[in-house]
């Protein structure tokens, strides 16, 4: 089994890995690597900061991690910034392995560890110093956990108790309740579709489940107390955004809420198809182990429908229900293999593994066009990929058609791994176009190393002030009430915070510039404190 899961976890790392430090960074990931970084130079680990500034809008594991490897490093960085979310996908690829060979055998273990790869939604996240990897793997695991403890015999319950309570309260410390569903359908769905809830009397999963809640609870009561005692109120902003995503009531985020599952299923497509195959009677072979797999398809459907009841909109938000998928498709395609299904099931699964080779190859194509087109890259190597992704699809789609199942599984994971090339090119020229790099660098062209104040647009894009290398003094609150400074100063506005500023005091500002960030809508301007002492504005647009 070593060996198995070694190989697994290498294919999957090496294809996370490709590229992994190309680009800056950008969006959201940026909050979390600068947070961590600060965190790793300050020493202050309960209460992650921008600028000096409690930000709490995510729990801090995510940054307690960036901020180790940092550590351990001795520098930081992007790559190592992104590492971990790569070490995550590969150790959740691993962890599918070991639970679909203790359900299901060696081969399902080897379809669902490498099938992973197939969910090609995750690749993103995989690829990001951001949280959404690490925090796939923490609720994943936490599910498959309680799903184990919930069919485990009498005597070996308790075991799974601890690694069940352990990954439950990761989850919440990483993205406080998004898992929820997940863990919902992980509890629920099993007995729903078995119609049996003895699962739900035991203290085993109670006991789990509180154990995680209370891991939480303790950070959540410390890092509290250590606000109020610095004398600074306590950042609820995540919290608020939690009540305000529940309490409001939109026709258009309902519809949007009732479709997702939906797309998600397309999303996750041939996996998805793997759910119908395991719950409708006519495709489930009547043998006892059949009952896991139920359990399984079961814990999916009533996780998407916990999201529908949380009116989550956001694809990316429920794509922690994914990889329970990768199991399932280990039980069919070991169902498949031994014959257990009609001729009319077995002709359909050829058929979409031959279609879903020829897509790979020919999606392959489109990136590798894309990358050439829209960001005019000379990368050769690209093309080469992609010719080498037709052949492959071409090979692997006679493979299925021949029944030679081995090979055409050799030749997805092939086509996967090309597909990579493209997909990491792709993710580095749209890293460059989005991040605020070549801003940071005008901006640093204009203020040296002098001090800058800035607002909202800290927490629009932080790696402005950070490629800039500026001593930023952050506003937490923003820069919407402007009752002055008193002293001349460079401020950064969003253009929201510069719109009032410019209407209520324009003889104040000596010289305003447009930095050419990705929206365009980050103003440097010099403050004066005495306006008898301001010139003209001279602005530069």
């Amino acid at each position: 089994m070593a060996s198995e899961a070694l190989l697994v976890f290498v294919i999957v790392l090496g294809a996370c890995l490709w590229r992994l430090g190309g680009g800056p960074l950008a969006g959201t990931e940026a909050h979390r690597a600068i947070g961590a970084h600060q965190m790793a130079e300050s020493g202050q680990w309960l209460v992650p900061r921008l600028w000096d500034q409690p930000y709490l809008r995510k729990p801090p594991l995510h940054y307690w991690v960036l901020a180790a490897t940092e550590r351990l490093a001795g520098r930081g960085g992007e790559w190592l910034w992104r590492l971990p979310s790569a070490v995550a996908s590969a150790l959740l690829a691993v962890l599918l392995f070991l639970m679909a060979d203790r359900w299901f055998g060696r081969p399902a273990g080897l379809i669902a560890g490498l099938s992973y790869l197939g969910l090609v939604a995750l690749w993103s996240q995989s690829r990001k110093a951001d949280l959404d990897a690490l925090h796939t793997l923490a609720v994943v695991a936490s599910a498959l956990f309680l799903l184990e403890l919930g069919a485990a015999p009498p005597g070996r319950r308790w075991r799974w108790v601890l690694p069940a309570g352990l990954s439950f309260g990761a989850a919440l410390l990483l993205k406080g309740p998004a898992g929820l569903p997940v863990i919902v359908g992980a509890v629920v769905g099993p007995p729903l579709v078995n119609r049996t809830w003895k699962r739900l009397r035991r203290p085993h999963l109670w006991v789990a489940l509180l154990s995680g809640a209370a891991i939480f609870g303790a950070w959540a009561l410390a890092a509290y107390q250590v606000s109020r005692s610095g004398g600074r109120p306590a950042d609820l902003s995540g919290l608020g955004d939690l009540v305000h995503h529940l309490t409001r009531i939109d026709a258009d985020r309902i519809l949007k809420a009732i479709t997702l599952p939906l797309v998600l299923a397309a999303y996750a497509l041939p996996l998805s198809l793997a759910v119908p195959i395991a719950l409708l009677p006519d495709t489930a072979p009547t043998r006892p182990v059949w009952r896991r797999v139920r359990g399984l398809g079961g814990a999916v459907v009533v996780a998407l429908m916990a999201g529908v009841l949380g009116r989550v909109v956001n694809p990316r938000y429920m794509f922690i229900v994914m990889p329970l998928l990768c199991p399932l498709a280990g039980a069919i395609g070991v169902a498949w293999k031994a014959g257990v299904y009609h001729a009319s099931i077995e002709r359909l699964l050829r058929t979409i593994m031959g279609v879903t080779a020829v897509v790979l190859a020919a999606v392959n194509l489109g990136l590798a066009g894309t990358v050439r087109l829209r960001f005019e890259a000379q990368e050769t190597w690209l093309l080469a990929a992609a010719g080498m992704a037709v052949v492959a699809g071409v090979w692997t789609m006679r493979c299925w058609s021949l029944r030679r199942h081995a090979a055409g599984s050799v030749g997805m994971v092939v086509l996967l791994l090309l597909l990579m090339f493209p997909f990491a090119a792709l993710k580095v020229h749209d890293r460059i176009a989005r991040s605020s790099y070549r801003a940071a660098l005008e901006l640093r062209s204009i203020i040296g190393a002098s001090r800058v104040t800035a607002g909202h647009w800290v927490l629009n894009g932080p790696e402005l002030f950070h490629y800039a290398e500026a001593d930023v003094d952050f506003r937490r609150h923003g820069l919407t009430d402007p009752v002055g400074f008193s002293s001349d100063r460079w401020v950064v506005f969003h253009s929201r915070e510069w719109k009032i500023w410019e209407a209520r005091m324009p003889e104040r500002f000596k010289r305003v510039t447009v930095l050419g960030t990705r929206r365009r809508n980050a103003i440097l301007a010099w403050y004066v404190a005495d306006p008898a002492e301001a010139a003209a504005p001279e602005r530069s647009w």
